[in-house]
């Protein structure tokens, strides 16, 4: 075999020994507003539209599972969507200053919470039928309750929380900084555990929890980003020339929103 030949087959058999897959099938879905989340639950795909900037023409878009339009405009009436989470049969999506959501069983039903002083309301997850919403202004992080009160779960100066999730395994949140490339670990009660300042990168946008991985995106470098629960090491899994908004994943196909592109990248994953 020619040495240029075997180097190369070197380096492909050394990246799928440490990354543990590689990309097998991307299929691209055009046509969006600014798309920034996206979320499947049971049979349908969800992709939050930012829309134009303060113009508030935001929506939510409806797929089926193969990635086919079903209602462009399935959710109208928002400000500029960002985050997006799907639980017990509801919609929950970060408004700017609302926490909407939306009744995934009946049409155009939804309800909106004005949080006070509330910025830039960018992402949430709920835990317990209870919603926790990162200010990535605000430096902070607010809670609403199952009886839709809100309050301050946690505030750090320069915090610019962004993407949000829950770890069983950690029993606490994972919480990236967009303005600067840290991860934050937040108990359940609202205590900071640990930061871990990772130099390589520039900030994060999305975070995603699958099995024993943590997977992250670098909104300004185009990156995603896997790493464990140690969070010692960081491999560069995909670069786009394009920036990439809040991740998520399901059935080996990792979603990717590419906002400034309008379009949205599911890419199926042989592991």
């Amino acid at each position: 075999m020619p040495r240029m030949k075997y180097s190369l087959l070197l380096i492909i058999l050394v990246a799928l020994a440490v990354y543990g897959f590689k990309f097998t099938k991307t299929k691209t879905i055009v046509g969006f507003h600014h798309p920034e989340s996206v979320w499947q639950y049971k049979n349908f795909i969800y992709v939050s539209n930012v829309g134009r900037y303060e113009k508030d023409d935001g929506f939510i878009t409806k797929l089926d599972r193969y990635g086919h339009i079903i209602e462009y405009k399935y959710i109208d009436g928002l400000k500029s969507p960002k985050g997006i989470y799907a639980y017990d049969n509801r919609l929950y999506i970060a408004d700017v200053n609302r926490i909407c959501v939306a009744d995934l069983k009946k049409e155009n039903k939804k309800s909106c919470t004005t949080v006070k002083n509330a910025k830039f309301l960018n992402d949430l997850v709920v835990k317990d039928g209870e919603v926790y919403v990162t200010d990535t202004l605000k430096d902070c992080i607010f809670k609403m309750g199952k009886d839709g009160k809100v309050s301050v779960f946690f505030s750090q100066s320069g915090l610019s929380p962004n993407g949000i999730v829950f770890s069983q395994k950690l029993n606490a949140f994972i919480v990236v900084s967009f303005n600067k490339p840290v991860i934050n670990i937040v108990s359940s009660n609202g205590k900071l555990i640990k930061s871990v300042k990772v130099k390589k990168f520039d900030g994060f946008d999305g975070i995603f929890i699958d099995k024993n991985s943590i997977y992250l995106s670098d909104y300004r470098k185009g990156l995603i980003i896997k790493t464990t629960f140690n969070m010692k090491h960081f491999d560069i899994i995909k670069h786009f020339q394009a920036n990439v908004a809040d991740i998520y994943i399901k059935d080996n196909t990792i979603f990717v929103p590419l906002i400034s592109r309008n379009r949205l990248d599911l890419i199926k994953v042989d592991r």
